[in-house]
């Protein structure tokens, strides 16, 4: 059966236009999981400032407290952001 050159460009919109919305919802699906991960890292951050949660070294210069808080940070997030990441993203 022949098709009209008519149908055959409806037909080639509508698979541009499903494929542009299983892109838009992929697209939408992203920037969630970065909004997450962002607020995620502000949280650890905040609470991972000297004084919040912890002071390490008690009596210490701040400059010390600012390197260790900084190194905790650093640990925390790398053992805990891909956990966060699999959590969210399922």
């Amino acid at each position: 059966m022949m098709t009209t050159r008519r149908s055959m460009v409806e037909e080639q919109l509508e698979r541009r236009r499903i494929f542009i919305t299983k892109g838009e919802n992929k697209n939408l699906r992203v920037i969630k999981m970065l909004v997450v991960m962002t607020l995620f890292t502000m949280l650890l951050f905040v609470l991972l400032t000297p004084g919040v949660v912890l002071r390490i070294p008690k009596n210490g210069k701040l400059v010390h407290q600012a390197i260790v808080h900084g190194l905790v940070f650093a640990v925390v997030y790398h053992f805990t952001h891909k956990v966060v990441w699999a959590y969210f993203y399922r």
